[in-house]
């Protein structure tokens, strides 16, 4: 495929790879002390916590990707994102007050194509959605990624190909829960995106 310098335009029958992203945003909901977002490049780190306390619901989100500007007859393409992921999610639930399944950890990783012109997403595919609940429990989601997506690109629209990952801790009463793509070599990644006709 051939390879294109960030921002360049994406002509029509040119595949395109991108290995740069050049947008990205990060933002924290519920406790700023409890949770943990940052993205920049290739990389997204998340991390959030709901430790004890009457109810926490905490929520960090991000995203990394890529912006172009289509330029060709109106068509569609498969737009491909590649990367990694490697994380844990934990729950600790204790027995004072708190009913089994009110504590959680939850992941949730997706692949979008937005229409800059409009602001739709004009497409979305799930990579990863994982959520425990149990008194004691804990998963360790990591893998490697390669998806696609059915997109119709319109002559003179700009698009961003974007990876969006959310992460969600919920505690009640006596009772802890975790989610962390943040700590030493734990992230969220999306090394390469591209365009194929």
């Amino acid at each position: 495929m051939m390879r294109v310098n960030p921002g360049t335009i994406v002509y029509g029958g040119i595949s395109a790879t991108f290995n740069q992203m050049d947008v990205a945003d990060y933002g924290i909901i519920g406790s700023s002390t409890n949770s943990y977002s940052y993205a920049s490049g290739q990389n997204i780190y998340l991390k959030t916590e709901g430790d004890s306390g009457f109810i926490q619901n905490n929520t960090g989100w991000a995203y990394v990707g890529k912006a172009f500007i289509y330029s060709g007859s109106t068509r569609n393409a498969s737009v491909y994102v590649k990367g990694n992921y490697k994380g844990m999610l934990e729950t600790s639930q204790g027995s004072l007050g708190a009913l089994p399944g009110s504590t959680s950890s939850a992941i949730s990783i997706v692949a979008s194509v937005y229409d800059m012109e409009t602001g739709a997403r004009a497409a979305q595919r799930t990579i990863l959605s994982r959520n425990i609940s149990g008194m004691f429990d804990a998963e360790y989601p990591t893998g490697n990624y390669y998806d696609e997506l059915s997109v119709y690109l319109q002559n003179g629209h700009a698009y961003k190909i974007v990876l969006e990952a959310t992460a969600e801790s919920k505690a009640f009463g006596v009772t802890k829960s975790k989610v962390d793509f943040k700590f030493f070599d734990r992230s969220i990644k999306m090394t390469e995106c591209g365009v194929v006709f």
